[in-house]
């Protein structure tokens, strides 16, 4: 029988160790997603079988994880950690490794996207050479914003080989959705069809591995239609997943799986 999960990440909170503070901004964010993340604070006192550890950037793509270590560890006294670091050197690498169950590793292989969507004096080498540092010592899964251009796709499917090229097991997905306040509030979410065969060639890339369908994407029908697209292709898990791509999944004769935790634990 054909088995999926289906994610209700309720079990896990979303901490921001910078509070609201981001130094990049990025075009498609704008620190609008760090605003509903509790503190490391807050995260003490919340009974949590999980956190993801995240926050805003530094001018040179890096989530600040080293500089709050000891308030990390305590956490992970008494659930799992999900470390959102962005880049690192092996060094830094090292260090989140010996506190990280797992980590969530932005990816992309997209030169143009990284100096005018993430406005980073950075290349693809960089992000390639972090995410070879960080699969020395933890568990890494990069993610794929496809769209990443305010909904154009682009180098997703370059990111994708490179990835198969370098081994990785599991990727996961999320789509670009417009959000208000920011510079691509005007923009459209790629085509469904498109981003659906961005997941279908995942999915033949790596047809061993294991595919999810994040949290972050389009909400109403366009969410339901890749949803259940989704379904179709064989990716290995979905976030929150509609209603009727529960129903559809189910008719097709998938065993569901629910797990409450993020997908990358």
């Amino acid at each position: 029988m054909k088995k999926i999960d289906m994610y209700y990440p309720g079990k896990t909170k979303s901490v921001s160790i910078t509070g609201q503070a981001c130094s990049l901004n990025c075009s498609h964010c704008m620190g609008h997603y760090l605003r509903d993340m509790i503190s490391l604070k807050e995260a003490d006192n919340t009974d949590s079988s999980s956190f993801l550890i995240s926050g805003g950037c530094d001018r040179e793509g890096k989530v600040p994880v080293n500089r709050f270590l000891d308030e990390i560890k305590m956490l992970k006294r008494k659930a799992r950690l999900n470390i959102h670091c962005g880049l690192v050197n092996e060094d830094e690498a090292k260090t989140i490794g010996e506190v990280a169950d797992k980590v969530s590793f932005d990816f992309t292989v997209d030169d143009e996207a990284i100096h005018e969507v993430f406005g980073l004096n950075k290349g693809s080498e960089d992000y390639i050479r972090s995410y070879e540092f960080l699969r020395r010592y933890t568990d890494v899964v990069p993610h794929i914003l496809i769209g990443l251009k305010g909904g154009i796709i682009d180098r997703e499917y370059e990111a994708i080989r490179v990835l198969k090229d370098m081994g990785t097991e599991k990727i996961a997905f999320i789509i670009f959705r417009p959000t208000i306040g920011t510079p691509f509030a005007d923009r459209k979410p790629p085509g469904v069809m498109e981003a659906a065969d961005v997941l279908r060639f995942a999915r033949k890339a790596l047809p061993h591995g294991y595919i999810t369908l994040g949290c972050m994407r389009p909400g109403g029908s366009y969410r339901d239609s890749i949803d259940r697209m989704a379904v179709d292709i064989g990716v290995d898990g979905i976030v929150n997943p509609t209603p009727g791509a529960v129903m559809y999944a189910k008719e097709m004769a998938y065993d569901i799986n629910i797990k409450e935790e993020c997908c990358v634990l």
